[in-house]
């Protein structure tokens, strides 16, 4: 069965408060190459979770050849693009930690520096099970407990 790859980008104008200007936002879905072709006109890029590896990884040595292959790659594209379009990029990918493996979103400021990150706290049975991945909160197993939001300032 042959299957083609649609790239959707969607770009949304966000008022971020009452008396600021919109701002341009753009949601990419794979492939990303799409990266390559984002303007100077963007304030926000955001990719989908798990942008380092597909949908269909169900096992650690899977996710650990995708995580390979991807995520340097990726996360350097990223931050180039921030760089190059002056633009805020969030990407989730996997984030190699001393306690384990983490599902976490990225942020390049406009400089294409990481600004912060945001390790997943609530993972799903096929995260904690299958793909063996770590919560933020706890060294193992599976977190449900209550944890304040994190907020990231991002410079303008």
């Amino acid at each position: 069965m042959n299957v083609r790859r649609v790239v959707f980008a969607a770009v949304f104008a966000v008022a971020t408060l009452a008396d600021a200007a919109p701002m341009k936002v753009c949601v990419l879905q794979p492939p990303y190459d799409a990266l390559a072709k984002c303007g100077g006109d963007l304030d926000v890029i955001v990719l989908p979770e798990a942008s380092d590896r597909q949908g269909t990884v169900s096992s650690p040595s899977a996710l650990t050849n995708a995580v390979e292959r991807f995520n340097a790659p990726l996360l350097a594209a990223c931050s180039a693009t921030a760089r190059r379009c002056g633009a805020v990029v969030f990407v989730n990918a996997i984030d190699k930690t001393p306690t384990g493996w983490r599902n976490t979103t990225f942020a390049y400021g406009r400089d294409g520096a990481l600004a912060g990150k945001y390790d997943k706290a609530h993972l799903t049975a096929g995260e904690w099970k299958r793909l063996v991945l770590t919560p933020r909160t706890c060294g193992s197993g599976r977190n449900l407990r209550f944890s304040r939001s994190t907020a990231c300032a991002m410079p303008s």
